[in-house]
């Protein structure tokens, strides 16, 4: 079974060698979904076709409605430029008094049958 590996996207250096430290397994695959979802069109360079629509949604009220579009585009976003994992799950709680939205992402690796959960706020930032 191949193990998945990522940089950390903080670039911590490993306190032995002075490298930068390496996400192995599930937490790799975590830091990738979180980067997928927040990534806006044009903000990979050579790439403008890997990117979500979700931070356009959180300029519109928080409903149950684009708390389901939200949930749509999370579930193409990753299912289309994630390989690595297989989506189990993923639910979206509109919260108007915070004007955020608690996003829940429950996934499996590839050829791993433990489930990994992926938690994320999205709040719309001046």
């Amino acid at each position: 079974m191949a193990e998945y590996s990522d940089i950390d996207f903080d670039l911590l250096k490993h306190p032995n060698t002075g490298d930068i430290i390496v996400k192995k397994g599930p937490r790799a695959i975590i830091g990738a979904i979180r980067n997928l979802i927040l990534t806006g069109k044009y903000e990979r360079p050579f790439s403008g076709v890997v990117y979500s629509t979700i931070r356009n949604q959180l300029f519109e009220p928080v409903t149950p409605l684009n708390a389901f579009i939200i949930k749509k585009e999370i579930v193409k976003v990753i299912e289309e430029n994630e390989p690595r994992a297989v989506l189990q799950n993923v639910q979206v709680f509109a919260m108007p008094d915070a004007s955020s939205y608690n996003v829940n992402i429950y996934f499996r690796m590839v050829n791993h049958p433990d489930v990994s959960k992926v938690t994320v706020q999205l709040e719309r930032l001046r």
